[in-house]
This record gives C-alpha cells, sequence and structure tokens, in this order.
C-alpha cells in the first residue's frame, strides 16, 4: 500500500494474466453458445450484462473493473490515509441501501452480479492487507481463534441466508432482498478475517505441501474457467458408466472430488503451460524502486504479480542479485 505502482505495468500485467484464457474460452462459447458477434464483440472489451456473459465470464469482467479503478484507490488512500477505505465501504452499503428504497426486485442483482457488490470484499481484503502489516499477535492463540471464528463466521452466514430463502428461494421461502445491502460486507468482513487468521499462524508448512499448494494456486485460474465445462462434457459420460442419478449429496460429493476434479486439474495444467504461462512471462515488475534486472521465469511466480507462491520461490526473488 505505501509503494508506488507504475499504473500502465499494473494494467498490462492483469491483462497478460487474465485476457489469454478469457479470449480461448470466449471464441469456444463463441461457436458452442452460437454467440451473436455483437455480444462476443463486447464480451472481449468486458462491456456485457452479467446475464448475457458467458460461462463464468461475468466474475472475471468484474474482477477487471475494480482492477481498472485500483490504482486509483490506492492513490486516494495514500492522500487521505487509510480512512478513505473504510468511508469508502460505508457509501457502497449506503448506496446499496438507496437501491433497496428505489427498487427491492434489483438490489440482489446489483450486489451479486455487479462492482457494486463485490468491491466491499474486495475493500475488505485491502484493509486486511493494511492490518496484516500493522497487527502484531503477542499471544500466539489470537490467529487461530480469529481463524476459527471466521469459519464459524462462514457457516452461520450461509445457514442464515438459506433460512432466509438463498438466491431463488427455497421450499417456498423467497429470497429476502434486505438481506443484499450488507451481505457482500458481511461475506468480505468473514473472509478477509479468515485470511489474516492464517497468515499470522505461527506455523512453519513442509515444504513439499507448500509446493503442492503452490503449484495448485499456478493453475487455480486455470481451474476457475475449466471446470464448468468439464462438469457439462462428464456428467454424460459418468451416467453411462455408473447408471446412476446424482440425487443425493454423497453421489454429488464422489461424482465432483473423484471424477470431475482429476480430469479438471490435468486439464487445467495443460492450458496453463500452453495458453498462460507463455503470456506471464512477458510481465514486468510494476512496483516501483524494485529491482527491474528480474529474469522473467522469476517474474512469473513474483509474489506481485501472481495470486499465491510458495515459500522457495519467494525467497528466490528476495534473494536476487
Amino acid at each position: 500500500m505505501d509503494k508506488e505502482i507504475d499504473t500502465i505495468a499494473f494494467y498490462k500485467n492483469r491483462i497478460l494474466r487474465i485476457y489469454p484464457l478469457y479470449v480461448f474460452w470466449g471464441i469456444y462459447y463463441f461457436y458452442a453458445n452460437n454467440l451473436t458477434p455483437i455480444n462476443f464483440l463486447c464480451s472481449m472489451f468486458f462491456l456485457i450484462p452479467s446475464s448475457e456473459a458467458f460461462s463464468v465470464s461475468w466474475s472475471v469482467i468484474v474482477e477487471l473493473q475494480i482492477y481498472a479503478i485500483l490504482p486509483f484507490i490506492i492513490k486516494f488512500t495514500k492522500l487521505n490515509g487509510k480512512k478513505y477505505l473504510f468511508f469508502l465501504l460505508t457509501f457502497l452499503v449506503f448506496f446499496k441501501l438507496l437501491i433497496y428504497m428505489t427498487s427491492q426486485s434489483s438490489i440482489q442483482t446489483f450486489s451479486y452480479w455487479t462492482i457494486f457488490g463485490r468491491l466491499d470484499e474486495f475493500l475488505c481484503g485491502m484493509i486486511v492487507t493494511v492490518l496484516s502489516d500493522q497487527w502484531k499477535f503477542s499471544n500466539k492463540l489470537l490467529p487461530f481463534s480469529l481463524l476459527l471464528s471466521s469459519i464459524a463466521s462462514l457457516i452461520t452466514l450461509f445457514y442464515y441466508f438459506k433460512l432466509a430463502g438463498g438466491y431463488v428461494g427455497i421450499q417456498g421461502i423467497k429470497p429476502n432482498p434486505l438481506i443484499w445491502i450488507f451481505r457482500p460486507l458481511m461475506q468480505g468482513i468473514a473472509y478477509g478475517s479468515l485470511v489474516l487468521g492464517y497468515i499470522k499462524l505461527p506455523i512453519n508448512i513442509n515444504k513439499h505441501i507448500d509446493y503442492f499448494f503452490g503449484k495448485l494456486g499456478e493453475i487455480s485460474y486455470s481451474i476457475y474457467w475449466n471446470h464448468s465445462f468439464v462438469i457439462a462434457f462428464s456428467y454424460p459420460i459418468f451416467l453411462k458408466l455408473f447408471k446412476i442419478n446424482l440425487d443425493s449429496f454423497y453421489l454429488v460429493f464422489l461424482y465432483s472430488n473423484f471424477f470431475v476434479l482429476p480430469i479438471c486439474l490435468i486439464l487445467s495444467f495443460v492450458t496453463y503451460y500452453l495458453i498462460e504461462k507463455p503470456f506471464l512471462l512477458r510481465r514486468k515488475v510494476y512496483i516501483k524502486n524494485l529491482d527491474e534486472n528480474i529474469s522473467p521465469s522469476k517474474l512469473a511466480n513474483h509474489p506481485l504479480n501472481t495470486f499465491t507462491e510458495n515459500t522457495e520461490k519467494r525467497q528466490k526473488v528476495q534473494n536476487a542479485p
């Protein structure tokens, strides 16, 4: 938060990170779903309503909209202090209250499908970043307590969300639109607390486990894009092989984890190395005053330019000549 960002390099890195796989699946769904040329072109420029977006592209569009304004949020936070984040978060909740008062039926759409809801969660993540630098947990039990309480909060949040009708209504209970004013904020606080508790845990992860999860982190974006395609083509195969319907939680659990997941991981490793990584190697450090001589291979796993990284890679970057 205190470092200077090269805005152009930041935008370039985000495009190189997100756009190649986005275009790949966009072309696929253009033919598979018979998208109109106008619909396809608008999707490529992230100018399409979520209801008309292909596959999971609606969330990627919202993500890029947030990245578009992120450098300005950081600049304004530097100028006005960290209280700016809290004021902006408060304004977003108040704005959703105004939407609710204007049209109760549209608040759910705004909160779930657009930047007006998802920015709450992103700002909570920024606040957690600030707190993680400032808060020193003298008692080693505090991070554990924060981690467990945040997990309990998420379970409680989703449980009461279900009791309130969920998203589309459950067992005759209509969704309560009032919930959508505060749900993004409550989720953001719970997930932010979960992350803060985890990063402050006084534990050392085994390097092999760390490496394994680091590799999963590398392909996480591919997993996100590929999973819906894998489900679509694997479900008929599953039914033909096992001749059973997925009419219970346990069957869905087995199908998801022992049939879909392995196929999805294999496909995601392929799409990562063939589509994503060649573009990732073209990124540059966007934090000013850092060593600009870091090699492209190290940059591909630089902690400032990737979602996850393992400890060994992080140490290599920090020790780069």
